[in-house]
């Protein structure tokens, strides 16, 4: 597992859902079967033409999210 901040990235071996029950649910949020994202970096979340959704973070990386997902970040925007 690769963990990326602003200005490292490190490499862990631990897989994201032991990674995942370790970390705040109410600042983390699993977005897809290989990405977390940290809730105060996040900046939108868009709907592709395709279809697809994209998690959007507010240095500008867009983080693929599956449709599995969608409804965890939905919860979070409605309880926001």
């Amino acid at each position: 597992m690769r963990i990326c901040t602003e200005t490292e990235k490190h490499l862990l071996r631990e897989t994201m859902s032991h990674l995942e029950e370790k970390l705040d649910p109410q600042m983390f949020l699993r977005v897809h079967r290989s990405a977390i994202v940290n809730l105060q970096y996040l900046k939108e979340v868009r709907t592709e033409p395709s279809g697809e959704f994209t998690v959007v973070l507010v240095n500008g990386q867009k983080i693929a999210m599956s449709r599995s997902y969608h409804a965890r970040i939905s919860d979070w925007l409605a309880r926001s």
